[in-house]
């Protein structure tokens, strides 16, 4: 299984007013219904940083790539540039 930590940072919190607007378009519930997906969640720190941090859980490296090279990833990716976010990815392969 491979699992990435995903963390969103920005100013002025639009780190969750992207994610949120992933949640509302169905980006995100899309990902959640593609082959080998087994989480997509994000989560938000107690103390407010403008940090978003998705978890996601794959069965193998081929589905997360065929998820990495997606349409859906693809317009994910314009949308969050308008929000100016920085993104970092933590990769771990657990049995």
């Amino acid at each position: 299984m491979v699992v990435l930590n995903v963390t969103f940072k920005s100013k002025d919190n639009l780190a969750l007013l992207y994610v949120k607007e992933l949640e509302s378009n169905g980006m995100a519930e899309y990902v959640r219904h593609e082959k080998g997906n087994h989480k997509y969640d994000y989560y938000l720190p107690l103390k407010e940083n403008g940090e978003v941090l998705l978890v996601e859980k794959w069965d193998t490296l081929e589905d997360l790539n065929a998820h990495l090279s997606s349409d859906n990833i693809k317009k994910m990716q314009e949308i969050k540039k308008k929000y100016n976010i920085e993104t970092n990815l933590e990769k771990y392969f657990v049995e």
